[in-house]
């Protein structure tokens, strides 16, 4: 069964909580994608602080739903090494733990007291980026093992996935596979121009392809996708340009290529992202419908979430709702979308 969530939940200011949470319980999703700090709870090695996340889960669960959480070091100075130094780094990035054993005993005790409400947990989200995580592949690769154990520890039979790989962080990947084949070569100019939305040269793919920066986010992820034996599938995270047109399905197959290249075999895909960014939110939700129903029609995707649920200064224009929670297009496309597939297995068909 599909999973459809929502990531990006935030109240807008000056609005009531009641409304917003009746207004996600009447669109119909399953599942919420909250990001949890470690910092957030326990707030230094001896003091924890549950009481916000426990009002989280409670109404969650009062509602009948579930959890997709992205796991975060967060930044602590008692908690995290702050000896790296990375191009993008802001003032939220998140940093490596200076003591893995510590982060381990912080997320055994955070599947103790929630696990029975998640059912994905995430390791991280863009984690080659620096505006998310300062570490290097090194470093993710030691949490990728730490979270996966613990987590385990106390829920065997735990979800844990890869964090979200950018769509076109996958793709640049999927070229450089191919890009040294001269047989290849109208393949890698076809799939770069349909993923770009317009006609590429060659030239053009492989001076892309050479940039530092996506030098080092292949590097990055290569050595990540070496661990998802271990793991249960991978997330990723699809801009606006590609929940347009007929693309869903080059997506899908962008991020299942890369666990077939790099030994995860044939896993669950999980979209935590998907955000048609544009005004007009009557196509917005057309599209994201169109995008949806081709993702989900290639029989790999577990889970798909629209990004951004009311309409905030960072993300002005691809909510569901406004920043004064009045429902929009886009809304009911969403909550139509999701009855739709809702029917398909109460009729017991194949999406069951």
């Amino acid at each position: 069964m599909i999973q459809f969530g929502l990531s990006g939940f935030d109240l807008p200011p000056g609005q009531s909580p009641g409304v917003m949470a009746k207004q996600i319980a009447n669109l119909g999703v399953t599942h919420l994608r909250p990001v949890i700090r470690w910092d957030q709870i326990q707030i230094s090695a001896d003091r924890w602080e549950w009481l916000a996340w426990e009002d989280f889960f409670n109404r969650l669960s009062a509602n009948g739903g579930r959890a997709w959480v992205v796991l975060h070091t967060g930044r602590a100075t008692w908690a995290t090494n702050r000896n790296y130094s990375k191009a993008g780094i802001t003032p939220t990035t998140n940093y490596p733990p200076l003591d893995y054993d510590r982060y381990g005993a912080f997320l055994r005790a955070l599947a103790q007291h929630y696990g029975a409400l998640v059912d994905v947990w995430l390791i991280g989200n863009e984690m080659s980026e620096g505006y998310s995580y300062a570490g290097d592949a090194a470093s993710y690769l030691r949490l990728i093992e730490t979270t996966a154990a613990a987590i385990r520890t106390v829920k065997p039979d735990a979800t844990v996935v890869l964090g979200a790989i950018p769509v076109f962080t996958a793709a640049t990947m999927v070229l450089t596979d191919r890009i040294g084949d001269p047989v290849q070569q109208q393949w890698c100019i076809d799939y770069a121009s349909r993923m770009q939305g317009q006609p590429l040269s060659f030239d053009q793919i492989y001076a892309f392809l050479l940039r530092p920066e996506n030098a080092y986010r292949i590097d990055f992820y290569r050595q990540a996708l070496s661990l998802l034996p271990e793991l249960n599938g991978l997330a990723g995270n699809v801009g606006p340009d590609l929940t347009r047109g007929a693309r869903a399905a080059d997506v899908i197959w962008t991020f299942a290529d890369q666990m077939r290249e790099h030994g995860g075999g044939e896993k669950p895909i999980y979209i935590t992202e998907a955000n048609p960014q544009l005004a007009d939110s009557q196509t917005a939700g057309q599209e994201f419908t169109a995008f949806a129903r081709a993702a989900i029609a290639t029989g790999k995707v577990s889970g798909l979430a629209w990004l951004q649920y009311a309409d905030s200064v960072e993300y002005p224009n691809i909510g569901l709702v406004t920043a004064a929670l009045k429902i929009k297009p886009a809304y009911l496309a969403y909550k139509n979308l999701i009855a739709e597939y809702r029917s398909v297995k109460k009729r017991g068909g194949f999406f069951t």
